[in-house]
């Protein structure tokens, strides 16, 4: 098979998010919390709200998905 048959097949097995689902995930608080103690430092809005802040979409995306650190804090959606 080339290169361009196992792409998409790759591609066509994965689940794609609908627009109403990055809508929401958008509106969510956010919260920044302290790394050693678990402690909600600040609560933000919303996810633009911690882009305006200076703070980057894609790594801030990746902090929250996986429970890492960014910019030395972990990030957490509001319950």
């Amino acid at each position: 098979m080339k290169n361009r048959a196992i792409l998409s097949r790759i591609r066509g097995n994965l689940k794609h998010t609908s627009k109403s689902t990055k809508a929401s995930i958008l509106v969510k608080e956010v919260q920044k919390l302290d790394p050693v103690t678990k402690e909600v430092l600040f609560t933000y809005p919303s996810v633009d709200a911690v882009i305006a802040d200076g703070f980057s979409k894609s790594n801030l995306f990746g902090a929250l998905k996986n429970g890492n650190k960014y910019k030395g804090f972990l990030w957490g959606y509001a319950e």
